[in-house]
């Protein structure tokens, strides 16, 4: 018995030190992030990876890099690997609308958007952008009910509101 809690103790102990480590190695990648140092960021993003293959904060943070180096691609594949790890990850879908959004591929973002928007009623960014989407599609109400939902909630630049 005495051997079992050893062993438990040890196995914690061990966890413990790797979710310490965990946030040490993401602390310094969204530094990095923060001052543009994407590449490094990318790398300390990877080596959290290694450390905890399930955590979805460092795919999340590492597409983020690589949307600051403008690879939409393995951002994509980021966001879309931080969202199969937490399904309710608001931010990582409104990232990879925009991602979307701005590849020209407006029914995919609106998907993102509507998870997003699900999950969090109250982001009047993700009301923005799916708005704006809609507007790509030509759904002239869709775009303009989102619109309305965003300044609603605090959207400041209606004046760029406009579907033609």
């Amino acid at each position: 018995m005495k051997t079992i809690i050893t062993a438990l103790s040890l196995l914690l102990a061990i966890s413990l030190a790797e979710a310490q480590s965990l946030e040490k190695i993401l602390d310094r990648g969204f530094e990095l992030y923060e001052n543009g140092v994407f590449d490094q960021a990318i790398a300390q993003f990877e080596q959290a990876i290694k450390v905890d293959g399930t955590n979805p904060e460092s795919y999340f943070l590492r597409g983020l890099s690589y949307l600051g180096q403008g690879e939409t691609e393995k951002a994509a594949n980021d966001l879309e690997k931080s969202i199969e790890l937490n399904p309710e990850y608001v931010d990582a879908l409104q990232q990879l609308g925009y991602i979307y959004l701005v590849s020209q591929a407006p029914d995919r973002a609106i998907v993102a958007f509507d998870k997003a928007i699900a999950l969090d009623p109250t982001n009047a960014e993700v009301y923005a952008n799916r708005g704006t989407a809609k507007c790509m599609k030509e759904d002239k109400e869709g775009a303009a009910a989102d619109w309305e939902i965003a300044i609603a909630l605090g959207i400041a630049y209606a004046e760029l509101m406009v579907c033609e």
